[in-house]
């Protein structure tokens, strides 16, 4: 049962409490001092179930409302300043976060996302050399961690480019794996140009079209992709990531899916972070919270409620970044997606869960 998102999720309290929080980490952190590092503050506290202490959380809505970017200059273990500020994919009504990462932040990040990649490309058996990707260049999408992703793959395998103007071009015989957003796969599909890939290849996609073309569900993409190029639905993989984050998390293989989420019991697809990352799940508010100094939220390793990760490859900010996504995480780590907290404001990574 998924509670009362208006509520419990993002509740105003929340909010107001989290901004001033950020504000006095801004004006009294120092690099004496790293982030979470037991100055004054009035982050949430995480209750995880059977740890032994405490933690201080960051919800993600602190990127998008407050210049957390400025956290990254010196605060963890004396990094130096932003090397690069990524911006979320929200909507233009809405106010886009802020991610920043120093220059060893950067290079964590990419190492991270590259060989998470290529983890994933090895357990599906992948047994061909070149990508191709539908997203713009770092060159059109500065801001854009994924523009940035694709660009760091290419530096480690043969990535080409595709943007329309002509036909998809491959070799017959050797497995592809293919790249896109939602919202670069619709008019694909609605114009009859997906093309039939060769037998071994893969199909990723992210995000969701609204705002962007007309709205559909993470089942229709996923069949009309299968259809199209001839690929099974198992060899097509939803990436969920967020410019907040340094990690990712991939569609499970059905064969290591936990039962409770195999396609026989659930329409959803069961999705697992790469290596380094812990999810979690947030349930509640404790009412403990002001004995503790600040609003303090129950939280488990399964269960249903707001996600949350313990992402160690985001070295630059070390501290477990609560997500509004809604979700359903197994004892394993695989969850599913639910949707967004309804107050809280869209993103491209999860849009396609709440249709």
């Amino acid at each position: 049962m998924i509670y009362d998102a208006d509520k419990l999720y993002i509740p105003a309290e929340f909010i107001a409490r989290h901004d001033l929080a950020a504000r006095n980490l801004l004006a009294h952190t120092s690099k004496e001092q790293p982030v979470g590092g037991g100055q004054p503050c009035l982050f949430p506290k995480l209750l995880l179930a059977g740890a032994p202490r405490p933690f201080t959380a960051i919800n993600v809505n602190a990127f998008r409302v407050l210049n957390v970017a400025s956290l990254a200059q010196g605060q963890a273990a004396g990094f130096g300043a932003p090397e690069r500020i990524f911006k979320s994919s929200g909507t233009s009504a809405q106010g886009r976060s802020l991610s920043a990462f120093s220059a060893e932040g950067l290079e964590a990040y990419k190492a991270s996302i590259t060989k998470g990649f290529r983890e994933v490309l090895a357990t599906r058996g992948f047994s061909g050399e070149r990508g191709i990707s539908l997203i713009p260049a770092a060159a059109a999408w500065p801001d854009s961690s994924l523009a940035a992703m694709l660009e760091w793959l290419a530096e480690v395998m043969p990535v080409d480019s595709f943007d329309g103007s002509r036909p998809f071009d491959f070799p017959k015989n050797a497995p592809v794996w293919i790249f896109g957003t939602a919202f670069h796969w619709v008019p694909l599909i609605d114009q009859g140009l997906l093309p039939v890939l060769p037998k071994g290849s893969l199909i990723f996609y992210t995000g969701g079209t609204k705002g962007r073309v007309r709205d559909i569900s993470e089942a229709w993409l996923v069949a009309a992709l299968a259809q199209g190029c001839r690929v099974p639905p198992s060899q097509i993989i939803s990436e969920y990531g967020m410019s907040e984050l340094a990690s990712a998390a991939y569609t499970v293989p059905p064969l290591d899916s936990p039962s409770n989420f195999s396609p026989s019991s659930s329409q959803k697809r069961a999705l697992g972070f790469q290596k380094n990352v812990v999810p979690f799940i947030v349930s509640g508010i404790a009412n403990e919270g002001e004995a503790l100094g600040a609003l303090a939220l129950t939280a488990n390793q399964s269960g249903t409620g707001l996600l949350g990760v313990f992402d160690f490859n985001r070295i630059d900010l070390p501290l477990p970044i609560i997500t509004e996504d809604v979700a359903r995480l197994a004892p394993d780590g695989c969850f599913e997606l639910l949707g967004r907290a309804h107050t809280a404001p869209l993103k491209g990574c999860s849009l396609l869960a709440g249709t």
